[in-house]
């Protein structure tokens, strides 16, 4: 595991509830487990979970300035960018990337994709910063419920693939509603 300057484990994760006219905090007993082969950038924050844990699984890459909240899973191989958030008890699939300044709701789960944010060409960016692998061709608008996102990814690379396009991945804004 490499841990960069100002990485925070194990912090409270932000839980208020209200009671009696105001916010009041709701404790944070659970934990953080890292896996093997994980990486956290510069100032990033991984909070601890309500109950049970927050897990990092094994191979994540962590760019900097990035929040994982309380009772997250990341599945293996996924990489996060600079300047994502994710709310607490969302589950990211295995070999995930979210590129810079995604921003990813609470209580929800994603399947393998690229998810980009919904400004310029990603390609374009990526290859300009000399990221060889930033290979994704295809951009989806998806505003479905976040059980048929894998079936709406899975569908795009189908009609991708039939006009003889190669796609390594989609990349996509997603809004959850």
């Amino acid at each position: 595991m490499i841990l960069q300057p100002g990485v925070v484990i194990g912090s409270d994760g932000f839980g208020y509830e209200f009671r009696d006219g105001r916010q009041q905090r709701i404790p944070q007993t659970g934990i953080v487990q890292i896996d093997d082969d994980v990486e956290i950038g510069a100032n990033s924050t991984v909070d601890r979970a309500r109950f049970g844990r927050t897990w990092i699984q094994e191979g994540v890459k962590i760019d900097n300035l990035v929040q994982i909240a309380h009772n997250v899973t990341i599945g293996r191989n996924s990489v996060i960018c600079a300047q994502v958030g994710i709310s607490g008890s969302a589950r990211v699939g295995n070999n995930v990337t979210l590129a810079g300044k995604v921003g990813v709701n609470g209580h929800i789960e994603m399947a393998m994709a690229l998810f980009a944010p919904p400004w310029g060409n990603h390609k374009e960016r990526a290859s300009s910063r000399g990221h060889g692998r930033a290979t994704c061709q295809s951009h989806a608008r998806l505003q479905e419920k976040p059980g048929s996102v894998e079936q709406r990814s899975q569908a795009l690379r189908a009609r991708q693939n039939s006009r003889g396009k190669t796609v390594e991945c989609a990349q996509a804004q997603l809004y959850f509603l």
